[in-house]
């Protein structure tokens, strides 16, 4: 397994400062909202009794990184803390298993990697998608590649300010006026802007607006050739529905 290299502070601080606790809170929120349809996220599942046999956390043995298994050991304590066993923050980090477990899982992580970023709404949906098919592990360096690599760069789209996420409406609305200038001037006329209905697409590349035979197309296009994919499929969309 490869270690990650991360930026140095103590667990105990960066559990501990508002930033990082709000930052959990919203992943705990949205990972009950992330395909709630879907068998595989219908809701945790806890193991009652765990061997001393058995492996460990396969993501976090995949991360091979002691401070980010000390800070989401930290978590689990604070939620452990709290009255209900029923919420979702009382379970344990370690123990449960099924999709919403390996979701949390993987946004926490990530959470920890990137720190600037932490986590931003429309990441569950990508992340989600991705455990469809594939491991915890892969799904976390898939999500590190996608938010990070060319041609692919989703950072911009969930750092603070979401400026690029703003690039790319703009760019998407000027497409729009370009190829499909009746729909767009209809749609001036009644006063509908293109964050009211793009956005969702173009933030979560369609992973949370469309079913997966759908979005694994796209996605297989998006990885080997980037943005321009994405365009092209808002504009067919608007253009035969």
């Amino acid at each position: 397994p490869v270690a990650i290299a991360l930026p140095r502070m103590r667990s105990e601080s960066l559990v501990q400062s508002k930033s990082f606790m709000v930052t959990q809170e919203t992943i705990e929120r949205d990972i009950h909202r992330t395909y709630p349809r879907h068998n595989m996220f219908h809701d945790d599942i806890i193991l009652e009794e765990s061997s001393e046999d058995e492996e460990d956390n396969i993501l976090l043995d995949a991360l091979n990184d002691d401070e980010v298994g000390s800070i989401l050991a930290e978590l689990d304590s604070k939620a452990g803390t709290a009255q209900d066993f029923s919420s979702p923050r009382r379970r344990n980090f370690h123990d449960a298993i099924g999709g919403q477990a390996a979701l949390r899982r993987v946004l926490r992580a990530y959470s920890v990697y990137d720190r600037d970023v932490g986590y931003c709404q429309g990441m569950n949906f990508i992340a989600g998608m991705f455990l469809t098919f594939m491991s915890e592990e892969e799904a976390f360096w898939l999500l590190v590649f996608v938010m990070n690599d060319p041609p692919c760069r989703m950072r911009g789209l969930f750092g603070e300010g979401m400026k690029e996420t703003h690039m790319v409406l703009y760019i998407a609305e000027k497409l729009t006026y370009q190829f499909l200038p009746r729909l767009a001037k209809h749609m001036e006329a009644q006063s509908i802007h293109i964050t009211m209905y793009a956005t969702q697409w173009l933030l979560t590349l369609y992973t949370s607006s469309f079913q997966f035979d759908l979005v694994t197309r796209v996605w297989d296009c998006f990885l080997a050739e980037g943005y321009k994919v994405v365009y092209r499929i808002m504009l067919a969309l608007l253009q035969h529905s």
